[in-house]
């Protein structure tokens, strides 16, 4: 039985005439026809984005065609000249506004195109609800309320790929079965992933620990919000590695490297201090925790700065790297005049590489240990060293954040990571 639709549909076409018109008809209950206007241009056709052809025996046969193929927006009917109720229709996957006809529209003797939508109609009068927006269903070829893609919740989890040491991942391949499978390119160790959609999301920054002797190294501090990112952003991530004890007895471990979100013209926007390491005698003290102020602690750096080394003996144990500037060494047996050396943390601008010695740095800036002397943990500060014999330990790296992200109660006892998480309901 032919329903309403149709006979409403075979009807507009055959009293449209020769003049550009429009007519809109609703789409009913389980129809193949849809909310929409048609644009009627005789001995006019579209050449371009043809999804297929097909020979039909007039414009209604045409129409009927393109309305049961599932992205036909619009339809050029071509009459042979042999032969007025035979022709090619040609299915166009996009169509035009009607006022760019010109340049647009090729003019052809015998030819139709005719248009389903019409894009200047307002065709989302209600309201969308629960993270919906107006938009076109290519699926149901209509205007609806729809979710953004995607239209459930997804978490982007970034970590360190399996990389240890003072130094970042190399391959991508441990995002093969995650939601960042094919999305991330590196750069010196240092992760290039771009929005995928605009939207509100909860970004969760932890910097990494520490390494471990007898004592524990400190843990990496937290940092967690709401931030808007825009399609189309590039984010460039540096995850914190954890430090390594050295090798042999009584030996100190590297502080932890601090975690950095940065957008790509190098402005910050977050960032988790890392841990500072432990010292390796009887006598040494945990690492202090990533930090959640900005500054570095035990002699650590401020203001994006990297950490120092106060001794009272000789030691080349290193810094934490801050993003700004490098962590660096003592000199001597003082706290005073602090010199570059390897085993500082290098800081996020000059590529983050861990300190290396006997008891290596992680990545993200964290400062190698040198014998029973630690490292200190890198991040928005560097964290410093106090290199004593009786209680050497190694400070904690600074935390940034903005805006509403703030830092968490808890820490992290492993590599550092960044989640950002999308739930539809912060739209």
């Amino acid at each position: 039985m032919v329903n309403k639709a149709t006979v409403v549909f075979l009807l507009s076409l055959a009293v449209l005439g020769h003049l550009p018109q429009s007519l809109c008809w609703k789409r009913e209950e389980n129809s193949i026809f849809f909310d929409g206007a048609v644009f009627l241009h005789r001995n006019f056709a579209l050449e371009t984005d043809i999804l297929r052809k097909v020979k039909t025996s007039g414009e209604v046969h045409c129409g009927l065609a393109c309305l049961s193929e599932k992205d036909c927006i619009a339809q050029t009917y071509c009459a042979e000249s042999w032969a007025k109720t035979k022709g090619t229709c040609y299915l166009h996957k996009n169509g035009i506004k009607d006022e760019q006809t010109t340049g647009v529209l090729v003019r052809r003797e015998e030819c139709t195109y005719q248009q389903y939508i019409n894009f200047y109609e307002a065709s989302c009068s209600r309201q969308c609800h629960n993270g919906n927006r107006c938009s076109y269903d290519y699926d149901n070829r209509r205007y609806a309320c729809r979710c953004e893609p995607p239209c459930t919740a997804i978490q982007f989890r970034f970590t360190t790929l399996g990389m240890q040491g003072n130094s970042g991942p190399t391959s991508t391949a441990g995002y093969v079965n995650t939601t960042l499978k094919g999305a991330v390119t590196l750069h010196n160790g240092i992760q290039i992933w771009t929005v995928p959609f605009t939207a509100l999301y909860e970004l969760t920054v932890a910097g990494a620990s520490g390494g471990d002797t007898s004592f524990s190294g400190g843990k990496g501090a937290i940092v967690n919000g709401s931030v808007h990112l825009t399609k189309g952003t590039e984010l460039h991530l540096l995850i914190g590695q954890k430090g390594l004890k050295g090798t042999g007895q009584n030996v100190g471990a590297g502080g932890g490297g601090g975690t950095f979100v940065v957008f790509s013209n190098n402005t910050l926007l977050a960032a988790a201090g890392g841990g500072g390491g432990p010292g390796g005698q009887i006598t040494a003290k945990n690492g202090d925790n990533g930090q959640t102020s900005r500054n570095g602690s035990v002699y650590g750096g401020v203001n994006g700065l990297g950490g120092s080394v106060c001794a009272d003996e000789v030691s080349n144990a290193g810094g934490g790297g801050g993003f700004k500037g490098d962590g660096k060494c003592s000199t001597s047996i003082m706290c005073t005049f602090p010199r570059k050396c390897n085993q500082g943390g290098l800081s996020y601008l000059n590529g983050g590489l861990g300190g290396s010695g006997n008891g290596i740095g992680g990545f993200g800036g964290g400062g190698a240990a040198d014998k029973k002397f630690p490292g200190g943990g890198g991040g928005y500060s560097g964290g410093g060293v106090y290199a004593s014999s009786y209680t050497p330990k190694g400070g904690g790296g600074g935390s940034y954040y903005t805006g509403e992200m703030k830092p968490s109660n808890e820490v992290n006892a492993a590599d550092g990571y960044v989640l950002i998480d999308f739930d539809g309901s912060l739209l």
